[in-house]
């Protein structure tokens, strides 16, 4: 009888192993059921998935859903989303072009929202930023809702791949609310992304493969921005070798980051001529000084970073915040 007994516990065990190893690309979960955690940063996840399209390998958790009033007035939905770069490249985290997010109520399809300006949470536009290799960013959608009660179908698509499928219903009337635990990116403090880059050299224009532009990522100083930021001024020397007047911005391709997250450009309370250059025509042939200022995020090292897109190389300098 033992040996029965133990003979269908382990066949019992081998199934659920089985179960275990089955296939996760497409993760659904009812309603108020908390599925696994978002292991980057700590926080539940409702949902989540992996998945590789042509926008790389990347992970998706659900962590979060509130109502809010949208510019408006209206009632809206708002998910939050952890979105890691599992690439060995940066990545953008969200376009139209790799995912699809669809929210659906009473069988019509929501249309995207925004919230009242200068009311934003403060993740508001990460879906635009670039994240380096193994970094978790937090991003939202908002949606504005047809009726304040009822549910409200989740469906969030990794195009290009087929059962990429990530799908959650909500109860308007009782929604999770915004995670419990604020997003902080992991600190990187010593990063080697461009580990030996020069911090000057020829770039390729940006959209003349013809023209290979002399530039030198010179110094950077700490000065204050609008609205109690904390900005870096990154100085530049830029020398137009193309046929024609080009700006430095578009010559260019231009990304600064910290803890592997790519900041957003900023304001400073006074403005100098090198920052005014920024986007202004540079002679063919001429040699300019240009400054552009970005917004800090944390006490890590800053890498500033200008991509040859045409050689997979460039030029990059890492400064130390004071």
């Amino acid at each position: 009888m033992k040996k029965i007994l133990a003979l269908l516990m382990a066949i019992m065990l081998v199934l659920s192993l089985a179960a275990c190893g089955g296939n996760t690309e497409e993760t659904t979960a009812p309603a108020g059921e908390e599925t696994t955690a978002a292991e980057d940063v700590g926080t539940a996840a409702l949902a989540n998935g992996e998945w590789v399209n042509n926008a790389g390998k990347f992970a998706v958790a659900l962590v979060g859903a509130e109502l809010f009033n949208d510019e408006d007035g209206a009632k809206a939905i708002r998910v939050y989303l952890d979105f890691t770069n599992k690439e060995d490249s940066y990545t953008t985290t969200f376009s139209d072009e790799t995912q699809d997010i669809v929210f659906i109520q009473n069988g019509e399809e929501l249309n995207e929202t925004n919230a009242v300006y200068g009311e934003d949470v403060a993740e508001f536009g990460n879906q635009k930023k670039n994240i380096r290799p193994g970094v978790t960013i937090r991003v939202i959608k908002e949606f504005a809702l047809n009726a304040e009660t009822g549910s409200v179908d989740f469906e969030f698509t990794a195009k290009r791949q087929d059962g990429a499928t990530l799908t959650y219903t909500f109860d308007v009337t009782a929604l999770p609310g915004a995670p419990e635990e604020a997003f902080t990116a992991k600190t990187i403090a010593a990063p080697d992304f461009n580990a030996g880059w020069p911090e000057s050299g020829k770039v390729t224009d940006y959209y003349n493969r013809d023209a290979k532009h002399d530039v030198v990522i010179k110094n950077a100083e700490f000065v204050d921005g609008t609205r109690d930021t904390k900005l870096i001024r990154v100085y530049f020397d830029f020398t137009n070798n193309d046929t024609e007047a080009e700006d430095f911005f578009d010559a260019c391709d231009i990304m600064v980051f910290q803890d592997g997250i790519q900041l957003e450009e900023g304001q400073a309370n006074e403005l100098c001529d090198t920052d005014m250059a920024f986007s202004k025509d540079v002679d063919a042939g001429a040699t300019v000084t240009i400054s552009n200022v970005y917004i800090l995020t944390s006490d890590s090292p800053v890498e500033v970073e200008i991509n040859d897109i045409w050689e997979d190389t460039g030029i990059a300098k890492q400064f130390i915040v004071e």
